[in-house]
């Protein structure tokens, strides 16, 4: 997923394109900058930035997966 320049001033503060990108930056997370200089980043590289895993099914099991079983005498 996208994130565009609005969605990550809102999110990370700034006063500018520059300052956005400088925070961007500072937190480690990859972006791009547009050729109008408005950077543009992934939700992925937010999360690679934060160490956050992607919820997958190999990494999230469902209940049925994680269920434990009872005995009943």
């Amino acid at each position: 997923m996208l994130i565009g320049y609005d969605e990550l001033k809102r999110h990370f503060g700034g006063s500018s394109r520059a300052d956005v990108a400088a925070r961007l930056k500072k937190m480690g997370i990859r972006y791009l900058l547009r050729p109008d200089g408005r950077p543009v980043t992934t939700l992925d590289a937010v999360n690679a930035a934060l160490k956050m895993r992607r919820r997958t099914p190999h990494t999230h099991p469902d209940e049925a997966e994680t269920a434990q079983t009872v005995e009943v005498p």
